[in-house]
């Protein structure tokens, strides 16, 4: 399978779910069921039971905790009858969950192979709207949410309607900057002190480095006792070439207004040219109202001169899609924050910021692998179930308050 379709391949048998009781069969078609419903999706509306079913499956195998039957069929938008009929066929046990993953499976390629002749690798990319994209993986404690102010801010996350994208970039050269220009063991109070007085970044007057510390302390935390920056921190020179990744991971997470961007990007094929209008539309869909014409065009600038230095897009005015170098340090932050935000397991790869590493699923094991023979993180994968620990980013009063959101 080519970079541009995704991370699943109908032949390499890896999502063949033997053994799996029904809860894991849930779980399990998590990641390849959105591949097969955009693959199927040009024969087969998107209100067919069919369809719904696989709506259901991946509610299910976010919400680990269970789900009523309201709460699904608000998910699917039918009634909770049609709903319930549904729920009960999936928790029939062991054989049922593996058959309802096969019967789909085989229903969903049969309809894309219907509709095309044949199920060739394209390098058209599936469309995926910022609901589907943010609202699922975005996820505290075991349900999934596509409200970005629920996300955990004690691990650093910043939600809302406001954030630096409306007036500057991710600042990618300044906190590059900053960070060689300080040692890895350094407070809060001596970031800002190497901005304001030591002028690491080279700004002319006074309000400027104010300026620059607000936006970098926005964007970054630059605090040690922030997770999310100190992890940052601890990669950043350990993984040189993950800088601009890490950069745009840690701004995501910071910024929603650089998030409100994320579908319009990565949705794009390669090599197609990046519509500021589109950007435009995608801030005003998830803001709507909240900002002027003028100040939606300022942020669609900013976002996109920012996704043109994470890697994601290149050219200076014009900008094209390309595909950004993915390093273990990038993957290993990815996992992270995937896991500070209420993913776990098999999942962690499937959310929004491994999304933003723009790189299929097999590859992202091999990266995951790679860090944990470095020692960075922990990585086990026996069959289906994955494992992943983190005990050299965080603390154990952090481990303690994440297993807290479960």
């Amino acid at each position: 399978m080519s970079r541009a379709t995704g991370c699943f391949h109908p032949r390499t048998g890896r999502n063949t779910p033997p053994g799996l009781h029904a809860a894991d069969g849930v779980c399990y078609a998590n990641g390849p069921a959105q591949y097969l419903i955009h693959r199927a999706r040009p024969a087969m509306a998107a209100s067919t039971p069919l369809v719904r079913q696989w709506l259901l499956l991946r509610t299910l195998s976010a919400w680990r905790h269970g789900a009523t039957i309201r709460e699904l069929a608000e998910e699917v938008e039918v009634s909770e009858k049609t709903t319930g009929c549904f729920t009960i066929a999936v928790g029939l046990g062991k054989l049922g969950g593996c058959a309802l993953w096969v019967f789909c499976r085989r229903r969903l390629l049969e309809t894309s192979e219907a509709s095309s002749g044949s199920f060739s690798v394209t390098t058209q990319r599936p469309t995926t709207t910022t609901k589907e994209l943010i609202g699922r993986p975005l996820m505290r404690g075991s349900r999934p949410t596509g409200d970005a102010t629920e996300l955990p801010t004690a691990f650093g996350f910043r939600g809302g309607e406001r954030g630096p994208h409306a007036s500057r970039t991710m600042m990618l050269p300044e906190v590059r900057d900053l960070l060689r220009g300080t040692s890895t063991d350094v407070s809060k109070a001596d970031y800002k002190r190497a901005i304001m007085e030591d002028n690491v970044l080279g700004k002319r007057t006074l309000a400027t480095r104010r300026e620059s510390y607000e936006r970098l302390g926005w964007l970054y935390a630059l605090d040690p006792a922030v997770p999310l920056f100190r992890a940052l921190r601890y990669f950043w020179d350990r993984d040189p070439e993950a800088q601009p990744l890490l950069a745009m991971l840690c701004a995501s997470a910071r910024d929603p207004l650089l998030r409100m961007t994320a579908s319009t990007v990565l949705q794009l094929p390669y090599g197609d040219t990046l519509s500021i209008p589109a950007m435009e539309g995608a801030i005003a869909a998830n803001a709507p109202g909240r900002f002027s014409e003028t100040t939606q065009l300022k942020i669609a600038r900013n976002a996109a001169a920012s996704w043109t230095q994470s890697g994601h897009l290149h050219g200076r005015r014009t900008k094209r899609r390309t595909h950004p170098k993915v390093t273990p340090a990038a993957v290993a932050y990815a996992l992270l924050l995937g896991y500070l935000g209420g993913a776990s397991g098999q999942v962690l790869l499937t959310t929004f910021w491994a999304a933003l590493l723009d790189t299929p699923t097999d590859q992202l094991v091999k990266l995951a692998a790679d860090a944990s023979a470095r020692g960075w993180i922990a990585y086990r994968q026996s069959g289906q179930v994955v494992e992943v620990r983190f005990p050299e980013l965080l603390t154990p009063e952090e481990m303690e308050r994440r297993r807290e959101q479960d």
